[in-house]
């Protein structure tokens, strides 16, 4: 249930909440498809334990690129710094 207030916060202001909805949707269907294919194919020609490691290892992927990108991680969110690397903030004049 997150995944549309993050994908707002990640366009804010661009007009293109729609298409990053789309794409991020087709992601998940494609990784769950892909999942248990390849997760099958380890487990059949490896065994279990590579398997599971293996998931493991590609599940911490996402928590470092949430981590560098996001701007809440970096400090950055509503700052100047941010009005001027992207026009998806507002700067509210003091």
């Amino acid at each position: 249930m997150i995944h549309p207030f993050l994908v707002a916060d990640l366009t804010f202001g661009t007009g293109r909440f729609n298409v990053v909805m789309g794409l991020t949707a087709s992601c998940f269907g494609l990784g769950a498809t892909l999942s248990n294919f390849i997760g099958q194919h380890l487990v059949e020609n490896f065994g279990h334990v590579t398997s599971l490691m293996g998931s493991l290892l590609v599940s911490i992927v996402p928590i470092f690129v949430f981590g560098c990108y996001m701007p809440e991680t970096l400090g950055d969110r509503g700052s100047v710094k941010a009005a001027r690397g992207s026009s998806s903030y507002v700067v509210m004049a003091e």
